[in-house]
This record gives structure tokens, C-alpha cells and sequence, in this order.
């Protein structure tokens, strides 16, 4: 999992220096040193699975039997994903044409993955 953070920070630093949202030529400049992709994950200790699948239940009825619950009866409250990613984009630079491109191309990648997905 932890490669899979630094294969997602590669390919967002790639995909902001490399593609460009117009054909302007004045575009500004900038390299990937000049950016810092910070990625996060959260879960509930077992990345994408649910943590209710590996807990043992006890009826007072008969405390030395264990069982499973099946997620429909457990609570309307869980959530469907166990796991999120926090992406962040910091730019080192001070010019506020490159940090306004960097922000509508950050912007248009996180729109190609949300399509992208399930």
C-alpha cells in the first residue's frame, strides 16, 4: 500500500508538469522539484476492508461460542468505504500564474479519476 502512494504522487506530479490545459505558449514553466505531492491515507487499520468482518461477537447465552454478523445487521451507520486518500499539491514557487496552473491542473486530474472510478 505504501507503494501505491508513491506510484499516485509520480503520476500527479507527472500529469501537472506534463499536460497542458491550453495550447498557450506563455504558459509558465515549472519541473516537478518544484512541487511537493503529499498523499495521506485513513482507514480503520485494515486499509479497504471492514474491520466489523474480524470481530467476534458473544450471545450472554452462551458466552464461550463466537459468531459473525452479517454488515446488514449490524448498523445502518457504517460506512461503504474503509479506506480514503488525502491528496495535497504544495508549488515552492512564488508566481501566481504557475500556482493558478497547478491549480486547474490538479483540478482536471481529480475530475479524470472521479470518472475513472466505479
Amino acid at each position: 500500500m505504501k507503494n501505491e502512494g508513491k506510484e499516485l504522487k509520480k503520476e500527479l506530479a507527472s500529469y501537472l508538469c506534463e499536460r497542458p490545459m491550453s495550447n498557450n505558449s506563455n504558459e509558465a514553466k515549472y519541473t516537478e522539484e518544484d512541487l511537493i505531492v503529499y498523499v495521506v491515507s485513513f482507514d480503520y487499520g485494515m486499509k479497504e476492508n471492514d474491520p466489523v468482518n474480524n470481530i467476534h461477537f458473544y450471545s450472554k447465552h452462551d458466552v464461550n461460542k463466537s459468531f459473525s454478523i452479517t454488515k446488514d445487521k449490524v448498523s445502518l451507520l457504517l460506512p461503504e468505504t474503509f479506506e480514503q486518500k488525502l491528496v495535497r499539491v504544495y508549488c515552492k514557487l512564488e508566481d501566481d500564474d504557475i500556482q493558478m496552473t497547478i491549480t486547474e491542473r490538479f483540478r482536471q486530474w481529480c475530475e479524470e479519476r472521479r470518472s475513472n472510478m466505479p
